[in-house]
């Protein structure tokens, strides 16, 4: 499956009853804080290379 599908699929998990509105919500929160966390991860390890 390519990435737009798995995005499509994603977005109809509430409309087949795979999940709440209020889990699809959550899991949706979660995942847009992934980005920031992963540059802050990436940010802590170079700076710690460094020393």
């Amino acid at each position: 499956m390519t990435k737009r599908g798995e995005v499509v699929s994603w977005a109809k998990a509430p409309e087949r009853n795979l999940l709440t509105e209020e889990q699809y919500k959550h899991i949706f929160q979660r995942l847009q804080r992934l980005p920031l966390l992963t540059n802050s991860l990436i940010k802590l390890t170079n700076n710690n290379l460094k020393t």
